[in-house]
């Protein structure tokens, strides 16, 4: 099984770091054309919107509220609002940046054992 060759754990922390310069991303996306990533923003921002439209709805959720809506809201605040223990919540958010890494870019996220 796939699954069984990936470490998930570095693979989720590939997702996390990406997903925390997502404002940086958009910024040089929609702002700084004269930035010479700007054009390799615009696909990073083009792909993760892509990805996070197509996820399903807890998981989009997760990933929309902890990286991309700019609102800096703590984990405790994400949990309640969904409705789910920390713990449980934490499992899903996991969960999500997985399913993240796993859609990214040909799975260049993804770190194999």
């Amino acid at each position: 099984m796939i699954i069984d060759r990936i470490n998930q754990q570095e693979s989720i922390n590939n997702a996390r770091k990406l997903l925390k310069s997502y404002g940086t991303i958009r910024r040089l996306a929609t702002v700084n054309t004269s930035h010479p990533l700007h054009e390799q923003a615009k696909r990073d921002l083009k792909c993760i919107q892509a990805i996070v439209g197509g996820m399903e709805d807890t998981q989009a959720s997760i990933i929309n509220m902890c990286y991309l809506d700019g609102s800096h809201k703590t984990r405790q605040y994400i949990a309640d609002t969904m409705g789910y223990s920390r713990s449980s919540y934490n499992r899903f958010k996991n969960r999500a940046l997985l399913a993240f890494a796993e859609s990214y870019n040909n799975q260049e996220l993804l770190v194999y054992k």
